[in-house]
This record gives structure tokens, C-alpha cells and sequence, in this order.
């Protein structure tokens, strides 16, 4: 009994420290092609590409106005407001389609962040994120360097940008 009061306890505490960290910060996708930059504008959590493996554009943005425009400072998660103390609703753009779905983040830990888009509501499909580390010399991302050419994408620039075009896929 005792040993399942402690599990139970250790379980709640990890669950609480879990549900104060906020997913702002530098986290990597899957096969780490590129990075996302999350930030707190507002209330609201908005995260823009921040570094790419390979640079590309958003070709198939619905608008064609903005289907040459670098992926880089692109936003990918658009309004995530606080649902619950560890989860986060809004929406997610499919740079991969030009598509805009409904979302919700949440952390698994510390360092993966589970990110879920679905269609009509029940189509959903999710992917865990991790948290970029700073490598120990130059504070930037220890899993890929971003190259000279990946301007740095700030908290400021990207609250600047989310306010002039709020939902920019």
C-alpha cells in the first residue's frame, strides 16, 4: 500500500511540473528538417519555422501572392490558447497541403511535445515534437546548427508578425 501511495504521489508531482512548464521554446519535428519557435503573444501560442535542413518555400499556399515567400518565419501553429492546464487549442497550418486544421498541443514531458491536427474533428493525426537543446558553446540549437543563412526568429519578431497578418499560412 505504501509503495502505491508513493507511485500515486511521484505520478502527481510529475504531472504538475509537467502541466507549469509552457511549450515555448525551440523544438525540432520529426527527422529534425526544421525547427519551430514557440512563443507567448498575449495569452496566445504562436509557433513560426525557425530553421530548416534544407530551405523551401510555401508552394502551396492557398494564396499565390505568398507561394514563393521563404518556409522560414513561416507560422505553423496559429492561436493555441490555454484548454486545460497542459493542453493548448487552435489551429495548425499543413505547410505540405496549404491547409489550415484544428489543433492541440500538449507536453509529454519536459522535452516532447505532442502535436495533434484533425479534420471535420474526429480525422486526426499527431506527431511529437522535441525540445531543441542549446549547444554548450553558443546557445543555438545543438541538434542541426542552423546555417548563416536562417535569421534568427525571436519572440518579438514573431509577436510582431502574428499581429500585422494574424492567420499568414
Amino acid at each position: 500500500m505504501r509503495a502505491f501511495a508513493l507511485a500515486a504521489a511521484a505520478l502527481f508531482v510529475s504531472n504538475v511540473c509537467v502541466a507549469a512548464v509552457k511549450p515555448t521554446g525551440e523544438w525540432a519535428v520529426p527527422g529534425n528538417v526544421a525547427h519551430l519557435r514557440i512563443a507567448d503573444c498575449d495569452g496566445r501560442l504562436w509557433g513560426v519555422v525557425s530553421w530548416e535542413q534544407r530551405p523551401g518555400a510555401d508552394s502551396h499556399n492557398p494564396d499565390p501572392a505568398k507561394r514563393r515567400r521563404p518556409m522560414l518565419g513561416v507560422p505553423i501553429l496559429l492561436g493555441m490558447k490555454r484548454a486545460e492546464p497542459n493542453r493548448w487549442d487552435g489551429e495548425i497550418y499543413n505547410a505540405s497541403n496549404g491547409k489550415i486544421y484544428t489543433a492541440d498541443i500538449h507536453l509529454k514531458g519536459h522535452d516532447v511535445l505532442h502535436v495533434e491536427g484533425c479534420l471535420l474533428g474526429f480525422l486526426c493525426g499527431g506527431q511529437d515534437w522535441s525540445r531543441v537543446k542549446p549547444s554548450a558553446g553558443a546557445g543555438g540549437p545543438s541538434q542541426a546548427d542552423p546555417p548563416a543563412a536562417n535569421a534568427p526568429v525571436t519572440r518579438r519578431t514573431i509577436c510582431s508578425s502574428v499581429r500585422h497578418d494574424p492567420i499568414n499560412p
